[in-house]
């Protein structure tokens, strides 16, 4: 025992570099940057003008489009349904019979009325004559004793019936105009009843007002429909739009309005500026990309704390890719609005805070410091830092359980975080 106790050595002494050993950790730059802010809402693709069509008139449908089926596409101004034009176009013909009809009665009530003042005026001279003779021959046999009594009481019997015919002429006068008026009134009543049949007579022909793409569709050849009850439902899809509910803390923040407001009077978000906005099908989110416009503010709930917009897509936009896929109603989409821009701000991945005290760990020296920061936003694995951080200064993005304060550091340097 005493030989064994003699041959053990006392143990090395531990080196300084072995108690403070360093901690392999990774590290980036930051610098202060100008960060354009992305909100990002979701929403569904709906087409902006979808009519419910039902017939006018009433009547049985003779013609039908071979394309008025449901997903169908019904070109502009073709038809998409007839109703049975003969009764209609015989309600037409009789019509323009009546205001034939009537306008001759016009024009003849207008050729009496001048007839009648042309034959006036040749009574008023014969009774004029008529009066001049009669007095004539009553002051010769009064003054001079000359001719008869018989002859002036023949002489005014002529004047008395030509100023009884020619009053009968002016009362006859007086009538024309108030039956010119009638027969002028009852003419436009017939040109009406005329402009509605031949109004009817084209509304049994039902044309597509757009491009339409049938949605629904209850219709038959040779059904006898009813004005008034939808038959036909039709999506216009030249322009589709995308209802996207937004935080409206984000919304208040980051969204663009500009500061000279067009309308003051209006209490609305009237001056949204239309930035270009890019959709993405959450089915296919790394594929290709639409480009839309940022229209307008459709809604506020107070309850739920969102913002709705609008935002609009043209046809040919939706068309736009390389696949044939195109951006159709009933997508469900992501949509990306160009906000405000965020200045002198600090890029770092998320995971470098922590979030239970707002704070991040960073190598001075090589030793470890903590600091509070303050953060601005966050977009997907990246956080801005508004406040707590310097030019220059390396944040830690390594995952540390607890570290002590001050303790050494072997700093590997990582790529700097740029904007997306």
């Amino acid at each position: 025992m005493a030989a064994l106790i003699l041959l053990r050595k006392p143990p090395a002494e531990a080196s300084p570099e072995d108690k403070a050993k360093s901690i392999r950790v990774e590290a980036v730059a930051v610098h202060p940057q100008s960060v354009p802010i992305t909100i990002v809402g979701f929403g569904e693709v709906k087409a902006l003008n979808v009519v419910k069509i039902g017939p006018e008139v009433s009547g049985r449908i003779t013609e039908i489009h071979p394309n008025l089926l449901v997903g169908g596409i019904v070109p502009q101004g073709e038809a998409m349904f007839v109703i049975d034009p003969e009764p209609y176009q015989a309600r037409v013909e009789d019509a323009r019979a009546r205001v034939s009809q009537l306008e001759g009665s016009l024009a003849r009530f207008e050729m009496e009325s001048e007839n009648e003042k042309a034959r006036m005026a040749a009574m008023e001279r014969s009774r004029d004559l008529a009066e001049d003779q009669y007095e004539r021959l009553k002051q010769l046999l009064s003054a001079d004793s000359v001719g008869t009594q018989t002859s002036v009481d023949e002489a005014e019997r002529i004047y008395v019936n030509a100023k009884d015919q020619t009053d009968q002429v002016e009362n006859e006068l007086t009538l024309f105009p108030l039956r010119i008026r009638e027969a002028k009134g009852s003419l436009e009543s017939a040109r009406a009843q005329l402009n509605v049949a031949e109004l009817d007579l084209k509304r049994t022909r039902v044309d597509a007002p757009f491009t339409a793409r049938v949605v629904t569709v209850s219709l038959k050849k040779d059904q006898v429909i009813a004005p008034g009850s939808p038959v036909v439902t039709i999506s216009d899809d030249s322009i589709l739009e995308i209802s996207a509910p937004l935080n409206s803390a984000d919304a208040r923040e980051w969204l663009r309005f500009n500061e000279n407001r067009s309308n003051p009077g209006a209490a609305w978000f009237a001056d949204l500026e239309k930035v270009e906005c890019r959709v993405r099908w959450t089915d296919d989110p790394e594929g290709h990309c639409w480009i839309g416009t940022l229209d307008r503010v459709e809604s506020f709930d107070q309850n739920s704390r969102t913002l709705t917009v609008a935002v609009r897509v043209t046809g040919a936009q939706a068309l736009a890719g390389t696949k044939m896929l195109p951006l159709v109603e009933g997508m469900f989409c992501t949509v990306e609005i160009p906000g405000r821009t965020l200045d002198n701000v600090y890029g770092i991945p998320q995971h470098a805070i922590n979030n239970f005290d707002g704070t991040v760990y960073i190598a001075a020296d090589n030793h470890l410091k903590t600091v509070s920061v303050k953060v601005a936003r966050r977009e997907k694995d990246l956080a801005y830092i508004a406040e707590g951080l310097e030019p220059g200064q390396l944040v830690i993005t390594t995952r540390l359980m607890n570290p002590l304060e001050n303790s050494p550091l072997d700093v590997a340097m990582e790529p700097a975080v740029t904007t997306p």
